[in-house]
C-alpha cells in the first residue's frame, strides 16, 4: 500500500479573511474543498440548527483549528473528506456524533489533537486507511466506547487514547508496531489487551492506570517493553508465556 501525501491543512488568516462563507457558519476556500474555519457565532445570532453542521459535499479536507472549541456543535457530517487538521474539533464539549462518507471515500489523515476533549462522543467509525493515530487524537474523550476501521494501523502515537476512560474492547490492529508514550494511560475500562506478532515496541506508561486490566497477550518475543509501560495496573496478573521478559527495557 503506498501512502500518499497529505495536502497541507495548515489556513492563515489570510486565507479565512479571502474564504467563501456559507449560511451555516462554514468558511471555505473558493473551490469549497477546503473548510478553513466554522464561524459558530453567526449559528448563534440566526439561533436555528446549532447543534448539527453538514459539511459541503465537495469539501476533502478539513483545516486545523476549524472547528476547536465549538460549543454548540452535536453532530457534524464529514461525508467526503479525506483529511482532518490538527486540533480540529479540540475542545467540541458537546459533539456527540461523527457521520462520514456513504461514497466509499476513505479518510486518509487525522491531525494531532483533532478530536481531543471531545468529551460526548461514543464511538468513532469511518473508512480509513490512516497508517497513524497522530498524537493525542482522542484524548480525554472520557466517553468514547469503541472506535472502528483501524485496520491499516502501524503506529498509535503518544496519548492517542490518554484517559478515554470508557474505552473498552479495542481490536489492535494486525499490522501495528509501535505504542507510543501514555497512548492508553487511564482507561479504566480496559480489561484485556492482546497485540499481535508485529508489535516491536511498547513505549513508556503506554498502559499506566488502566485500573481494570487483567490480561496482556503479546505475539512478539522480542518486542521491546518500557519497565513502566503497565506502571499502576494493580489487577494486571500476567503476560502470556510467547512473551520474553528479558525485553523488559
Amino acid at each position: 500500500m503506498v501512502k500518499e501525501k497529505t495536502p497541507t491543512t495548515y489556513a492563515s488568516d489570510e486565507e479565512i479573511r479571502a474564504g467563501v462563507q456559507d449560511n451555516k457558519g462554514g468558511i471555505y476556500s473558493a473551490d469549497f474543498k477546503r473548510l478553513l474555519k466554522f464561524d459558530e457565532r453567526m449559528r448563534e445570532k440566526d439561533g436555528k440548527n446549532k447543534d448539527d453542521y453538514s459539511v459541503d459535499s465537495r469539501c476533502e479536507t478539513i483545516c486545523d483549528y476549524a472547528f476547536n472549541g465549538c460549543y454548540y456543535l452535536k453532530r457534524v457530517d464529514l461525508t467526503n473528506v479525506k483529511y482532518i487538521g490538527r486540533y480540529a474539533f479540540f475542545g467540541c464539549m458537546n459533539l456527540k456524533e461523527v457521520s462520514t462518507s456513504r461514497n466509499d471515500v476513505i479518510v486518509e489523515y487525522v491531525g494531532k489533537k483533532a478530536f481531543q476533549h471531545c468529551t460526548k462522543i461514543e464511538e468513532i467509525e469511518f473508512p480509513s486507511k490512516l497508517f497513524t493515530i497522530e498524537e493525542g487524537v482522542f484524548c480525554e474523550c472520557s466517553s468514547l466506547r469503541h472506535v472502528h476501521n483501524l485496520e491499516t494501523v502501524h503506529t498509535i502515537n503518544r496519548e492517542a487514547f490518554a484517559d478515554c476512560c470508557k474505552l473498552q474492547d479495542f481490536v489492535f490492529p494486525d499490522y501495528l508496531t509501535t505504542i507510543g508514550e501514555s497512548a492508553f494511560e487511564g482507561c479504566d475500562c480496559l480489561q484485556e489487551v492482546v497485540l499481535p506478532e508485529f508489535v516491536r515496541k511498547i513505549c513508556s506508561r503506554a498502559f499506566a492506570n488502566c485500573g481494570n486490566l487483567k490480561k496482556f497477550t503479546i505475539g512478539n518475543t522480542k518486542a521491546e517493553i518500557a519497565a513502566d509501560a503497565f506502571v499502576d495496573c494493580p489487577r494486571l496478573q500476567w503476560r502470556n508465556d510467547n512473551n520474553n521478559i528479558n525485553n523488559v527495557i
